[in-house]
């Protein structure tokens, strides 16, 4: 098994309709990122239309997986369609792919990051040519010096604004770290549009009465569905087994397929290209190299250490494995893991039953953007890293394949925090 993590860049040549089942009336929201399970299902769908044996499975005479189990492979084709859907082995997985500016100057060498939970913005502002800029900040690493000292400040519960000296709020926004920048960006929205339709089968939530249940909306019915606009750019990060998958048949199955709803009327198409490959060998050196920066970190002026402190947070939902821990799941040691910021949420899933139709159901895991910390009793090594950048690069906890439980450890904003003034927050107290 020779594993590869590699990077890819994918543009919407048409639109894309990544319903969010969340929605609870007769208006349909859209995701502004594609799930990594979107792109696993694109890539198994190829591998069923590869195959010949499409109508056959699509039909319900029998599921890929039924078709997997009885193959004795000859080709290497015919063993990675057995390994894909029987999962016997690791084949590939997919992370989200995430939404990026579309200014390709600041796209180079930079990375999408989630709405953080730790993300704040100011409240006032400043004005600038007559428009009011608020001012967001990541105060991952003022929390993580509360846990560190126990010495932090703020003013009547509220963080204050280390530029206009305002109370902050959660912000929800999306993020990108620019390195050419230095700083974090976080003016990067979708562009959504939306139309209007009559329901042909249950795809809605609603209380009406004559719905068969709670997850139908009565056929017949007006509804008006969000999507995002064409050209738009994300990225996303796959996982795999070079000895059975390659680059190149990543990005044609995955182009061969449409992605999100509305295919049938020519919603989903995509344009991949690969960005850059990376080994495990060289991020954890990568990784290795900003801990030992990371340990010189000061704090306000002030010498912390840090080392013993390394934060990490969720780049997508992870959903926890059963009866097990969260650090035993990462690092398989007798670390301490502890919360900076983190929330619980319901994951909507679809999965098969004894090879049947997939149903769908909610399990609970922790969201994207939670942020957390690993407490050491001794420094680091680099095998300690390499365990580290195992676990990122495979991911943690259930269906991991399909894109959960992706993490970030050390990232490079959190070394860049803007140094806040003691003299200006005298007597805050984080609540």
């Amino acid at each position: 098994m020779t594993i590869k993590y590699v990077k890819f860049r994918l543009q919407n040549e048409t639109e894309l309709a990544l319903l969010n089942r969340e929605s609870s009336t007769y208006y349909i929201t859209c995701l502004d990122y594609i799930r990594g399970s979107r792109l696993y299902g694109a890539f198994g769908n190829a591998l069923i239309h590869q195959s010949g044996i499409a109508e056959e499975i699509y039909s319900g005479k029998k599921t890929a997986r039924e078709v997997a189990e009885s193959l004795d492979p000859k080709t290497e084709f015919e063993e990675l369609f057995k390994k894909f859907f029987t999962k016997s082995d690791f084949v590939i997985s997919f992370s989200d792919a995430l939404l990026c500016p579309n200014n390709l100057d600041i796209l180079n060498n930079g990375g999408t990051i989630p709405p953080l939970l730790t993300l704040n913005k100011c409240r006032m502002g400043s004005i600038n040519k007559n428009n009011i800029k608020r001012h967001t900040q990541d105060v991952s690493r003022i929390l993580l010096e509360k846990q560190i000292s126990g010495n932090v400040l703020v003013k009547n519960s509220r963080l204050l604004c280390s530029k206009c000296g305002s109370p902050m709020k959660k912000s929800s926004s999306l993020l990108y770290y620019s390195p050419s920048k230095n700083k974090l960006l976080t003016d990067i929205t979708a562009k959504i549009s939306a139309k209007v339709g009559i329901a042909r089968h249950p795809i809605l939530k609603s209380v009406k009465k004559e719905a068969k249940s709670a997850n139908e909306t009565p056929k017949g019915q007006m509804y008006t569905m969000e999507y995002l606009d064409r050209g738009q750019i994300f990225e996303f990060y796959s996982t795999y087994d070079s000895d059975f998958v390659s680059n190149k048949e990543i990005i044609d199955f995955i182009e061969m397929s449409c992605i999100g709803a509305k295919r049938n009327a020519g919603f989903g198409k995509v344009s991949i290209k690969m960005i850059k490959e990376y080994s495990e060998e060289s991020l954890a050196d990568n990784l290795y190299n900003r801990y030992e920066d990371w340990c010189k970190q000061d704090y306000n002026g002030s010498y912390n250490n840090y080392s013993k402190y390394i934060p990490f947070y969720l780049h997508s939902d992870y959903i926890p494995s059963t009866n097990k821990e969260f650090e035993e799941i990462i690092l398989n040691k007798d670390w301490k893991i502890s919360q900076l910021s983190a929330k619980t949420t319901n994951i909507g899933l679809y999965i098969a039953k004894d090879g049947g139709r997939p149903d769908q159901h909610k399990t609970q895991g922790w969201r994207r953007g939670s942020y957390f910390y690993i407490k050491t009793e001794k420094n680091l090594d680099k095998e300690d890293f390499k365990s580290l950048i195992k676990a990122r690069t495979r991911r943690i906890g259930e269906l991991s394949h399909r894109g959960f439980g992706e993490i970030r450890i050390l990232p490079q904003f959190i070394f860049k925090n803007e140094r806040i003034d003691k003299s200006q927050m005298k007597n805050q107290i984080i609540s």
